[in-house]
C-alpha cells in the first residue's frame, strides 16, 4: 500500500503499530515519525511515538510527545493513562493516580486504567484497590491478571480466606496457571500453618511449571516444618 501511495500517514500508522507489536521498535519509530510529519494534527501517532519512547525510558520525551497529542484532542483517554504510566515510573504516585482517573472519566470502561489503579492503591493498603479491581473485573471477569492482583491485596491485607477465595476463582477460570496454588500454598504454610496442605499447592504449581524455582525453594521449606 505505502508502494501506491506513500505519502498516506494512515498506512504508515498501522505498519508502525505491527513493528511495535513484533518489537521491531527502530521500524516502527521510524513509521511513527513519517505519520507524524505526513499529519502533524493527528494524535495517534504522537501517542504511538510516545509508547515508544515510554518503553525506552526517554521519560521526558515520552511526556512531551503525550501533551502535544492532548493539546490536539484533550479528550483521549490513553494520553491520559500513558501520563499516568509516565508519572508512576517517575515516582510520583500522586499525579499517576490523577492521570489514571482522568482516563477512566474519558472512558469509563478502560481495563488498563482500572488495573494500574489498583496496583498503586494496593501498594499504599489503600482500600480503594479493591474498588478498582473490582471494576477491571467487571469489565473483564475472566481476566486472571485482576483476580491474582485483587488476591494478592487480600493476602498482603492479612485477609487469608478472601484471598483462598480469590486464587481459586482463578483456578476455576484457568487451571494451568500456577501463580494460583502458588499462592494458595505460602498463605496456609505461612499465615495458617497448615504445612501438608501447603506442600500439596507447591506440587500443583510445579506440576503445571517444572521450572517455578520458588515453588521447588517453599516446598522444602514447608517439608522441613
Amino acid at each position: 500500500a505505502l508502494e501506491l501511495d506513500s505519502s498516506n500517514a494512515g498506512f504508515h500508522l498501522e505498519l508502525g503499530s505491527l513493528y511495535y507489536t513484533s518489537t521491531l521498535i527502530d521500524r516502527a519509530r521510524a513509521q511513527f515519525e513519517r505519520a507524524i510529519a505526513l499529519a502533524p494534527d493527528d494524535p495517534e501517532a504522537k501517542l504511538r511515538l510516545a509508547e515508544i519512547e515510554l518503553v525506552e525510558r526517554h521519560h521526558p520525551v515520552a511526556m512531551n510527545l503525550v501533551n502535544q497529542a492532548l493539546r490536539i484532542d484533550p479528550n483521549l483517554a490513553h494520553g491520559y493513562y500513558l501520563k499516568g504510566w509516565i508519572h508512576k515510573e517517575m515516582g510520583d504516585t500522586a499525579l499517576a493516580v490523577s492521570s489514571l482517573r482522568t482516563a477512566i472519566e474519558q472512558e469509563p470502561t478502560y481495563y488498563e486504567a482500572f488495573v494500574q489503579l489498583g496496583i498503586l492503591h494496593a501498594a499504599k493498603r489503600d482500600h480503594l484497590a479493591k474498588e478498582y479491581y473490582t471494576s477491571a473485573l467487571a469489565l473483564k471477569p475472566r481476566n486472571v491478571e485482576a483476580w491474582y492482583n485483587l488476591g494478592m491485596y487480600y493476602q498482603e491485607s492479612g485477609q487469608d480466606s478472601l484471598a483462598l477465595e480469590t486464587y481459586a476463582r482463578m483456578v476455576e477460570i484457568d487451571s494451568l496457571n500456577p501463580l494460583a496454588p502458588f499462592n494458595s500454598g505460602f498463605i496456609r504454610m505461612e499465615y495458617l500453618g497448615d504445612t501438608r496442605a501447603a506442600v500439596k499447592d507447591f506440587t500443583k504449581a510445579l506440576d503445571l511449571n517444572t521450572n517455578y524455582y520458588q515453588a521447588w525453594y517453599n516446598r522444602g521449606v514447608a517439608l522441613e516444618r
